[in-house]
C-alpha cells in the first residue's frame, strides 16, 4: 500500500508529479465539458430557471462539476507544495526558469482570457439575431474584425505555449529532462483528450446527418419546402401583397383618436377593447364617446376599408433573413380593428340600423377570414382572439329582434363549418412553427458572415456541436404532428423542447380547443333561440354537443345567470376635460415615428379611470364549457371572494330575458 501511494503521488519523482498534475490542471476544462454537454439535462438543471425535476436531478449534475473543482483544488495544492518552494529557492539561482515560468503563467492567463472572449463575443452575437437590444459591448468590437474562430485557435495555442513553458520550468527546476515528464499518467490525460475529442466529433457529424434527414422528412410530411422562401411560396399562393393598404390603416389606426387610459393593473387600455357590451361605464363619458366614434373620419376611412376582403402585407421572407425579426406590425392592431367593429354594431343596434349592424358583420368576417392566413403560432393566437371578439358579437345578435330565424340558421351551419377551419390553422402554424424553428437554427449556425460563422467553434467543442444537433434533430421530429396538444411534453434532456413544449403544448390543449368549445356553445345558444321562436318561450332543457374539455355535453341552464359588470370611474379633472368639447389638443407629447414610416402622429386625448367591479344577476339562459381545467364552475365569470378575484376559466355565452 505504502508503494502504491508513493506511485500515485509521485514521492519519489516529484518533476514527473508537478508535471502531471500541471497536465491534469490543464485538461480538466476539456472533461468537465464533456460532462456538462454529454445531455441537454445538465446544463438546463444548473440554470436557475430550471425549477422542475431538481432534487436528484440537480444532485447528478452537480456531483461531476463538484468532483472536478476539489481535484482543481488539490492540483493547485500540489502545485503550491512541490513546486512554489523550488521557485522560491531559485530565484537567484535560476532566474532564467523563473523567467519561463512568468511568461508562462502569463501565456496562459491570455490564452483563457482570448477563449472566453471568443465565447463571449458568439453568444453576443447569437442574441442579438433575436434581441436586438443586446449589443456587443464596444471592448469585444476587435473580435468582429479577428473573428472568434481565428480568437479561439490563438487562445488554444497560447495555452499549449503556457504549458509545454511551465513543463520546461519544471524539468529546470529539477534539473531532468523534459522527455521524462511525458510518463504515462500524461499520456493517458493527453489520450483521453484526443479520443474524446474524436468520439464526440463523429456523434456530432452522426446527429448533424440526422437533422438534415429529419428536414427532409418533415417537408415530405407537410408537402412543403422547410425554407423561408419555400415558406413565402405558400403564404402568397400568387396572390399580391400590398403594402400601401397596412400603411395607411396604421396611420388611420393612431388618428382614429380613442385611446383611454385606466388604472387597471397599472395598464393602458382602449374603452372600446376593455368594455363588453353588458359593461357599464359613466353615461355621460359613454354619450359623448359614441359621439366622437360616430363622427370620427377616420374610422369612417378605416370602416371603408374593412368593407373588402384585406389584402396580404409586402413581408421579406427570405432564406437570409432571420424569420424571429421579421415585423408583424399588422398584427399589432388587427384586435384594435375587430373591437371597432363590435362597437359599431352596439351603436347600430341601438339605433336599430339593420343595414349599419350587417356591415359591422361583414367586417368582422373580412378581418377573421384575412387573420386565418397568418402562418406562425402568434399570428394563429391573434385569430383565435377576433374570433373570440366574432363570437361574443353574434351572441348579441342572436336575440335582436330583426335578427332573421334564417340567418341564425345559416349562421349555425357556418360554425359547424369552422371545426374543420380551426384543424386547418393549426396545421398550418405547426408547418410554420417548424420552419420558424429551422430558420432559426440555420441562420444562428450561419449569419452570413464567414468570419464571425459560429459553426467555427463547433470544430472546438464538438461535444457542444453534439448535444445542439441531436436536440434540434429531436425536436424537428416531434413537429411531425397537426395538432399542438401532441407535441411532447417538455422534457429536461432536450433544451429545445424544454423551451417550446409548454407554449406549443398549451395552445393545443387550451386555445385551439377554447375555440371550438365556443363555435359548439353558440350553436346550441342559436338552437335554444330558434327552439323559443318557434315555441313562445326557451327550452328548460337542451340537447347540447360535446365540450372538448370534458368529453360530455355541454352544460345548459334557464335561469338567474351572474354577470360581473366593469364599471370605469372618470377623475373629476378629466371629466369635466372630457366634457367640456376640447379634445383636439393631446394631453401628452407627440408619439414617436409610425413603425410603417409615417410622420409622428399626436397621441389621442388620455382620460384616467379607476377600474371598480360588481356583481349582478338576472334571468335568462346560458351555455357553458367546463373550460380548461376541467371544472365546472357553473359558467359564472370571476368572483370576489375574500377581497381577491377568483380566476373561473369556464367558456359561455348567454341570452338576457327582458
Amino acid at each position: 500500500m505504502k508503494k502504491l501511494l508513493s506511485r500515485i503521488f509521485f514521492v519519489d519523482a516529484p518533476a514527473q508529479g508537478v508535471f502531471f498534475f500541471l497536465t491534469l490542471l490543464f485538461t480538466l476544462p476539456w472533461f468537465l465539458l464533456v460532462w456538462l454537454f454529454h445531455t441537454s439535462r445538465v446544463p438546463l438543471s444548473l440554470f436557475v430557471f430550471a425549477t422542475e425535476g431538481r432534487g436528484a436531478g440537480t444532485a447528478y449534475a452537480f456531483i461531476v462539476p463538484l468532483v472536478i473543482v476539489l481535484l482543481f483544488c488539490a492540483d493547485a495544492l500540489f502545485l503550491c507544495v512541490r513546486l512554489l518552494p523550488e521557485l522560491w529557492r531559485t530565484v537567484k539561482k535560476r532566474r532564467f526558469a523563473l523567467l519561463l515560468y512568468g511568461v508562462g503563467a502569463v501565456l496562459a492567463l491570455c490564452g483563457g482570457m482570448f477563449a472566453l472572449m471568443s465565447l463571449l463575443v458568439n453568444l453576443f452575437k447569437c442574441l442579438s439575431l433575436f434581441f436586438p437590444f443586446w449589443n456587443m459591448p464596444p471592448e469585444m468590437g476587435f473580435v468582429q474584425q479577428l473573428g472568434w474562430g481565428w480568437m479561439m485557435l490563438a487562445g488554444l495555442l497560447l495555452l499549449m505555449m503556457a504549458y509545454l513553458l511551465m513543463g520546461k520550468t519544471v524539468s529546470l527546476l529539477w534539473q531532468t529532462s523534459f522527455k521524462v515528464l511525458f510518463g504515462k499518467g500524461v499520456l493517458v490525460l493527453w489520450g483521453l483528450v484526443l479520443v474524446s475529442y474524436l468520439c464526440s466529433l463523429v456523434l456530432a457529424f452522426q446527429a448533424t446527418s440526422r437533422y438534415h434527414r429529419n428536414i427532409e422528412e418533415l417537408a415530405e410530411y407537410f408537402g412543403h419546402p422547410m425554407t423561408a422562401s419555400g415558406f413565402a411560396n405558400v403564404y402568397y399562393n400568387g396572390r399580391t401583397p400590398d403594402a400601401a393598404y397596412w400603411k395607411n390603416v396604421s396611420e388611420l389606426t393612431r388618428k382614429k383618436n380613442v385611446i383611454f387610459n385606466a388604472t387597471f393593473c397599472g395598464k393602458p387600455v382602449r374603452i372600446e377593447s376593455f368594455l363588453n357590451p353588458n359593461e357599464e361605464v359613466d353615461e355621460e363619458v359613454l354619450s359623448k364617446w359614441k359621439a366622437h366614434f360616430i363622427g370620427n373620419e377616420s374610422i369612417r376611412q378605416l370602416e371603408a376599408m374593412l368593407d373588402e376582403p384585406l389584402p396580404l402585407p409586402e413581408r421579406n421572407y427570405s432564406d437570409e433573413k432571420l424569420l424571429a425579426s421579421l415585423p408583424l406590425n399588422e398584427i399589432s392592431f388587427i384586435r384594435e380593428l375587430a373591437w371597432m367593429e363590435r362597437w359599431r354594431q352596439r351603436i347600430a343596434m341601438e339605433a336599430d340600423d339593420s343595414a349599419a349592424v350587417k356591415m359591422a358583420w361583414r367586417r368582422l368576417e373580412n378581418i377573421c377570414a384575412y387573420m386565418q392566413n397568418e402562418p406562425f403560432l402568434i399570428g394563429s393566437l391573434v385569430w383565435l382572439a377576433v374570433e373570440h371578439i366574432r363570437l361574443a358579437s353574434l351572441e348579441r345578435l342572436v336575440p335582436w329582434e330583426k335578427t332573421e330565424s334564417a340567418w341564425l340558421e345559416a349562421q349555425a351551419a357556418k360554425l359547424a363549418e369552422m371545426e374543420e377551419t380551426v384543424k386547418q390553422v393549426q396545421q398550418s402554424a405547426v408547418y410554420g412553427e417548424a420552419v420558424f424553428a429551422i430558420n432559426a437554427i440555420n441562420l444562428i449556425c450561419n449569419d452570413g458572415e464567414k468570419h464571425l460563422n459560429p459553426c467555427v467553434l463547433r470544430w472546438f467543442f464538438p461535444q457542444v456541436w453534439r448535444m445542439l444537433a441531436n436536440d434540434a434533430a429531436e425536436a424537428l421530429k416531434a413537429y411531425r404532428i397537426s395538432d399542438f396538444a401532441d407535441f411532447p411534453e417538455k422534457r429536461g434532456d432536450n433544451f429545445m423542447m424544454y423551451m417550446l413544449s409548454d407554449a406549443l403544448r398549451h395552445a393545443g390543449t387550451h386555445k385551439f380547443p377554447a375555440l371550438v368549445a365556443n363555435l359548439r356553445i353558440m350553436r346550441c345558444l342559436i338552437d335554444a333561440e330558434l327552439q323559443k321562436r318557434r315555441t313562445g318561450h326557451y327550452p328548460d332543457q337542451l340537447d347540447t354537443l360535446q365540450d372538448p374539455f370534458s368529453k360530455q355535453s355541454l352544460k345548459y341552464k334557464k335561469g338567474l345567470i351572474e354577470l360581473r359588470i366593469t364599471k370605469l370611474i372618470p377623475r373629476k379633472e378629466d371629466i369635466e376635460w372630457w366634457l367640456s368639447g376640447d379634445t383636439t389638443d393631446s394631453k401628452n407629447t407627440d408619439a414617436s415615428d409610425d413603425s410603417f414610416g409615417g410622420d409622428s402622429i399626436k397621441e389621442p386625448p388620455i382620460l384616467q379611470f379607476k377600474v371598480e367591479y360588481e356583481s349582478k344577476t338576472l334571468e335568462g339562459v346560458q351555455v357553458w364549457s367546463v373550460g380548461p381545467d376541467g371544472i365546472d364552475d357553473g359558467g359564472a365569470p370571476d368572483k370576489l371572494i375574500n377581497g381577491s378575484w377568483k380566476k373561473n376559466d369556464d367558456l359561455r355565452y348567454i341570452i338576457p330575458l327582458r
